[in-house]
């Protein structure tokens, strides 16, 4: 066996997960809100942990990559920087969301009936099932090239596999499961990145390495592209996630509006670091592989097994295996929860008590797996599969969304059909744009730009005044929003250290990122055990 260390790490969280799934079947079976928001108990250490496992997938550790082998270190501070500065605001959101949306909120369509109308949330349901299925491919892609690195494994039989085992701790515990091992998986993934990030880095001689070996547009501030072209995508890598239904399940899963807002605020941190070093592995590995390897996926694996020891290149095997299975578990979840509970229990059966959404969501769990491991073979590699779901989705549910949720905290006249007007509009004419043969930039900054119109105009138009409170709040209570000045802090200071690390060409800032990752691992699992022994304490008392 060419690899018999890579594969055994890789059997041994295959069994840790699907124990875990068992370990928390009883406490996820308590009922509907405890199977998919986790009674709402999120503390800061499981809800970080979630967040930054779940977004940071497979795209990460074999899509993000490629951005740096393609295009160099623009990548780090455009690609990378910029469209996590465009996610701040989301803070703000999940703060507003956990302290002010009713108990019947419990997924983004029921937030669009809150906000809008039924129609609203049934196409919201249908465009939120669409997407989530569009996470999962991406990320089952990447499991199936990892198995077909390892074992030579077909992709087909690589797709299956991966999809079968993903979904039974989702099936058996649902956010309880997907919760404790994202934790789990997150630990493992910034140790694993930090040291791979560090031993690659050095293998291709550091900042002169990668200087005299990259092409010379590689260097360049952008990369060769234009200005124009990294606004366009970083703004689409942005504004999607204001629709993202995992982050509306996490907000609202989250034990309180401390934990929604600074939680968020620690994520994007968590996010700078896996990116920087994730785009710098690109690099490496065009240094160290091409023209030899063409294929990037390829190449990132070679590199894992072949440039580092045995023992680091199983961890990252490991990591990237745990960054897709804890994104994949997450969108599972989600899709299956859109199908049950909000066109299921919304059109069909009203009267579906919370056994019933348990067990259906657990039927559906299967059936998305298998549609989307089927869907996932028309697509070439992990990063067409997610530029295509950000490029689709996001457009359609920017406006209703997240100027709904403005149009709320400001107190301003709203119309409840302006929802359903806006997302019709903008994916009618993403639809017919394909027809026309446009690129994918215009189309997408006209989609968003006439979704955008119309919401606003028919609320100017037709808005009446609505009082958005909750029930028993008093007269003088007020929605607002915090707004923590410091947060910009975090983006700022990475942005300013990518800079001064292109501009010097110093190696040592990329170590102490490298480091300061791989240390962080510890760090949170510190955090989550003094966590679990003060809840523990707390529930004894």
């Amino acid at each position: 066996m060419k690899y018999p260390l890579e594969l055994a790490t890789v059997l041994v969280y295959f069994g840790v997960f699907i124990g875990i799934g068992f370990l928390w079947k009883q406490k996820a079976d308590e009922s509907w809100e405890s199977f998919y928001l986790a009674n709402r108990e999120l503390s800061l250490p499981l809800y970080v942990g979630t967040m930054v496992a779940s977004m940071f997938s497979g795209v990460v550790f074999l899509g993000d990559p490629e951005v740096g082998w393609t295009y160099g270190f623009v990548a780090w501070y455009i690609y990378g920087w910029v469209w996590l500065v465009g996610r701040l605001p989301l803070a703000w959101v999940g703060g507003a969301l956990r302290q002010y949306m009713p108990p019947s909120v419990q997924t983004l369509p029921d937030m669009m009936e809150h906000l809008y109308d039924r129609k609203c949330s049934a196409l919201a349901a249908v465009l939120a099932l669409g997407f989530t299925v569009g996470r999962f491919i991406a990320q089952i892609l990447s499991v199936a090239f990892l198995f077909n690195f390892l074992l030579g494994m077909p992709m087909n039989v690589g797709l299956l596999l991966g999809a079968i085992i993903i979904s039974v701790y989702v099936l058996l515990s649902g956010l309880w499961g997907v919760v404790i091992t994202d934790v789990v998986q997150l630990i493992l993934m910034l140790v694993g990145m930090g040291a791979v990030g560090f031993l690659a880095f050095r293998a291709v001689g550091g900042f002169p390495g990668l200087v005299a070996s990259l092409p010379a547009t590689h260097l360049t501030l952008l990369g060769g592209k234009s200005w124009n072209y990294w606004l366009v995508m970083c703004f689409a890598m942005s504004m999607y996630a204001y629709g993202d239904p995992m982050l509306y399940q996490r907000f609202i899963a989250a034990k309180d509006k401390k934990t929604a807002r600074n939680g968020f605020f620690i994520t994007v941190l968590f996010w700078l670091m896996l990116m920087f070093i994730s785009v710098t592995n690109g690099m490496s590995a065009r240094v160290l592989f091409y023209p030899g390897i063409t294929n990037v996926e390829t190449a990132m694996f070679t590199m894992f097994t072949a440039y580092l020891p045995h023992l680091v290149g199983a961890l990252f095997i490991g990591a990237v295996l745990c960054a897709c299975m804890s994104t994949a578990d997450t969108y599972i979840l989600l899709a299956a929860a859109f199908i049950s509970k909000d066109i299921y229990a919304k059109y069909i059966n009203p009267k579906a008590d919370d056994k019933k959404l348990i067990f259906l969501t657990r039927v559906f769990i299967p059936i998305v797996v298998a549609v989307g491991a089927i869907t996932a073979t028309l697509f070439p590699g992990v990063w067409d599969a997610w530029i295509t779901v950000v490029y689709s989705y996001g457009p359609v549910v920017f406006a209703p969304v997240v100027l709904g949720i403005v149009w709320m905290v400001k107190g301003w006249k709203m119309s409840r059909s302006s929802g359903f007007a806006s997302m019709l509009a903008g994916l009618t004419f993403f639809i017919f744009r394909y027809g026309f043969g446009m690129a994918k930039n215009p189309s997408f900054l006209i989609s968003i730009a006439l979704s955008t119109g119309i919401f606003v105009v028919i609320n100017a138009v037709y808005g009446i005044q609505t009082d958005w409170r909750l029930a028993g709040a008093a007269a003088s209570d007020t929605i607002v929003v915090d707004r923590s000045k410091w947060m910009w802090i975090i983006p700022i200071i990475f942005t300013a250290y990518g800079l001064i690390a292109y501009a010097t060409r110093a190696s040592w800032m990329v170590y102490l990122v490298c480091i300061a990752t791989a240390l962080s691992g510890p760090g949170l699992l510190i955090l989550w055990i003094k966590d679990a022994q003060r809840n523990k304490k707390l529930a004894n008392s």
